[in-house]
């Protein structure tokens, strides 16, 4: 048996025992605890190791679980993906294709969600000068119709969609 102090009335203030079957106490404080299960009422706890091991069950803890689901969606990265109607070369058999923008959260497309004013079309080629006015006459729009006349010898053409 173990006591650190003594109580109102002199008797040893017992904290913690061990026997054979394992220990009991009050309080353990301790700098680093290895185990391989660990059942509680209650932890708490200022950090927890990235490596927790093979599971950690905080479904009873409704501030935790709703602080990981939005970690989670947080988490979850945007992509813009281009979709060409009539192909990605313009030639004389195919002067002019439109480019549409479609934009994704993890597995869910969020287009439609989104208000067009938040798109806008870059293109980039040998004339940085005649690119700046396309870029400028092209934002706010979901998509794109690309003529012969559009492309210079050659260009690419991206989506950028903002913040708001």
């Amino acid at each position: 048996m173990i006591a650190g102090s003594r109580t109102d009335t002199g008797e040893w203030d017992w904290r913690a025992f061990g026997t054979g079957e394992g220990f009991t106490a009050d309080m353990l404080v301790t700098g680093f605890l290895s185990a391989d299960r660990i059942q509680a009422g209650t932890i708490t706890a200022n950090k927890l190791a990235s490596d927790v091991g093979e599971s950690l069950d905080l479904s009873s803890n409704e501030s935790i679980t709703l602080k990981v689901e939005r970690t989670v969606e947080e988490a979850v990265g945007y992509r813009v993906e281009l979709y060409t109607r009539q192909g990605d070369v313009l030639s004389d058999y195919v002067p002019s294709t439109t480019i549409q923008a479609r934009v994704w959260h993890g597995n869910t497309e969020i287009t439609n969600n989104l208000p067009a004013s938040r798109f806008a079309w870059k293109r980039s080629s040998q004339d940085a000068t005649a690119d700046r006015i396309w870029n400028a006459s092209h934002t706010g729009m979901k998509e794109i119709t690309l003529t012969k006349a559009d492309v210079l010898f050659s260009a690419t053409y991206s989506c950028e969609i903002s913040d708001r």
